[in-house]
């Protein structure tokens, strides 16, 4: 038997993820449920539309003797070979019959059928803590604030999965009631679809791999600007780019969400492509000309900020972050 969290490491893709996470909250013994279920319609053999196949019904009377007994958990499929193959997802379980899933891999299909818009603005949140705080536990079966779903599995960790541009007001919110007293170590990274045999839960996995690699002394986040970067973090680590305490993170989550409501979208994508190109190719006599379109509020800023003399690299990673914050038009 899976536990629910090998449930979570074994998901293919972002919407799985949120489709088991939302199955633990309404029923966080739902996958023991399943499981005697599905063992019930494996062992009797009824079909999609709720009828007894040909081959079950030559087994009735021993297949009545097995109601009679309490729902054992589902056994293990058979060996893949020409005539039978377990489910087509987890390959584990047998498959229901007239399916190519077991019974909880087919629920758990079918919870993604409407998540397909939504999960796009997702991102996923795997954190190893001090302790739990409150604002991250359910009460009288609702979400916690800012958060599409969550799980516990132990006293020091969490995943959960909450939109992009709720992220500054998540984390917002843990430092104004917990303060220096919350530390811990948070990663945060986009969803994902399967890919090439890798998926969401091989990119979960990493990310508990990463957690060893600091001390709960403070409150550290690492912000992955897209999924694969968890499996080769160490350029973007090298730069500077990835790991940040929880306050330097929180002013660059601010500097993104001014530079996105005071600059114009056009004005946005002119100043990207002059602070990345080579300081060889005139961008001394480019950054006058673009700098004197704009108003003198937006050039001010530019200046206090010294984005002129930013890497490209950092440009590239800042503009990845404005992704995440929310617009805010100027008054």
């Amino acid at each position: 038997m899976l536990s629910p969290f090998d449930w979570l490491r074994r998901c293919e893709s972002g919407a799985e993820l949120l489709s088991i996470l939302g199955m633990l909250h309404q029923d966080p013994d739902c996958f023991t449920r399943l499981e005697a279920v599905a063992s019930l319609k494996s062992s009797v053999g009824i079909d999609e539309s709720g009828t007894e196949s040909n081959q079950s019904l030559s087994n009735r009377d021993s297949a009545n003797q097995r109601r009679t007994k309490e729902p054992s958990p589902i056994g293990i499929g058979p060996v893949p070979n020409a005539l039978a193959v377990p489910c087509s997802r987890c390959w584990l379980y047998p498959r229901l019959p007239q399916s190519i899933y077991c019974g909880i891999c087919r629920v758990i299909r079918n919870g993604t059928r409407d998540t397909g818009v939504v999960i796009r603005d997702v991102v996923v949140a795997w954190g190893y803590v001090n302790f739990l705080p409150a604002q991250l536990q359910a009460k009288a079966n609702k979400v916690p604030n800012h958060l599409l779903g969550i799980f516990i599995p132990d006293e020091q960790h969490f995943v959960a999965l909450l939109r992009r541009r709720e992220i500054h007001p998540w984390l917002q919110d843990l430092v104004l009631y917990y303060g220096a007293d919350f530390k811990g170590h948070i990663q945060i990274f986009p969803t994902m679809g399967s890919d090439n045999g890798l998926g969401m839960g091989d990119i979960l996995c990493r990310a508990i791999r990463h957690e060893g690699y600091f001390q709960l002394d403070k409150l550290r986040i690492r912000f992955y600007t897209r999924a694969f970067q968890v499996l080769r973090p160490h350029e973007a680590d090298k730069e500077g780019l990835l790991t940040f305490e929880v306050a330097e993170f929180l002013s660059l989550l601010e500097m993104a969400s001014i530079f996105r409501s005071l600059i114009t979208p056009a004005d946005q994508k002119m100043l990207y492509e002059l602070l990345t190109m080579p300081t060889d190719a005139g961008e001394m006599f480019y950054w006058g000309r673009v700098t004197g379109s704009l108003t003198p509020r937006v050039r001010d800023l530019l200046e206090a900020w010294q984005m002129r003399s930013w890497p490209a690299n950092r440009v590239k990673f800042f503009y990845e972050l404005m992704e995440n914050v929310d617009y805010q038009p100027a008054a």
